[in-house]
């Protein structure tokens, strides 16, 4: 219950400018409450309420979004800490999802079912020449860059590239819907195969993580909806902070994705 009141009085907030101060406290309230009782019961999670939780975590995952989406707004300082918190939830959410067969989670129809169908490219949908993928062919490259262990299969260079790896899917999936007709599920899943190294290096500010992460806001973009009052705004909101905080030395691999954000150019109209 505090999950979803947490989320109407953000919404209320957000058209009653006039009245945000005081349902932003109210919002606040209810998701410590709600992350309170969902951090205490996770090793009581299981398959005869494993739906319940779920939407207690999409709800505490949308008011993550929004804080990211609208930080001029918020009444707090909001940075990339936030941003990979938001990716942690979504994990949470991808880990609930496990305690039963995806077809269980479907069956009832509905935006979860649209949500949960396993996305299909078409072979001649693979884009391999078009500009995202040119474009994410130079910063794999620079990815490969990133100093690495020997001894440590997962470390700050494989996690980078599993990362571009699993954007260049997503920007399949993406292309694959067609203009408009794009589901933000498709390109959020990205968030959910990112290895817990690399969503630690985007909090800590690691200048690749971010040079990649301002990528995926330039793809995201493609599909924010206007009416979507929670997340419409996120990835100029990510855009921003990636470009407050990286080095002046990193600063032109973030003018592409820069570019694409601020002009509304597509990734794929982009020149490489």
């Amino acid at each position: 219950m505090h999950g979803l009141l947490a989320v109407a009085a953000l919404h209320y907030a957000h058209v009653h400018p006039a009245e945000r101060r005081k349902w932003d406290l109210i919002s606040v309230h209810h998701q410590n409450l709600a992350l309170r009782f969902f951090a205490a019961r996770l090793n009581d999670i299981d398959k005869s309420n494993c739906e319940a939780y779920f939407f207690l975590a999409s709800l505490i995952f949308i008011v993550s979004v929004y804080s990211v989406a609208h930080s001029e707004t918020v009444g707090r300082a909001v940075g990339l800490g936030d941003v990979a918190q938001s990716f942690r939830f979504l994990h949470g959410v991808k880990g609930i999802l496990d305690f039963q067969p995806l077809e269980e989670w479907r069956q009832s129809g509905g935006p979860l079912d649209m949500l949960l169908r396993s996305p299909e490219i078409p072979p001649g949908m693979m884009n391999a020449g078009s500009a995202f993928q040119r474009r994410l062919d130079a910063v794999t490259a620079l990815a490969r860059e990133v100093p690495a262990s020997f001894h440590d299969v997962i470390n700050e260079q494989s996690v980078c590239v599993l990362a571009l790896e699993s954007l260049r899917r997503s920007h399949q999936i993406v292309s694959a819907a067609g203009d408009g007709d794009a589901m933000p599920g498709g390109v959020w899943g990205w968030c959910v195969t990112l290895p817990a190294l690399f969503i630690e290096m985007i909090g800590s500010g690691h200048a690749t993580a971010l040079v990649i992460l301002a990528h995926f806001a330039a793809l995201s973009r493609m599909c924010e909806r206007r009416d979507d009052w929670a997340c419409s705004g996120w990835s100029m909101g990510v855009m921003l902070m990636v470009d407050e905080v990286i080095d002046d030395e990193w600063r032109p691999w973030i003018e592409w994705p820069k570019k694409s954000m601020m002009e509304q150019i597509s990734v794929d109209e982009m020149e490489v």
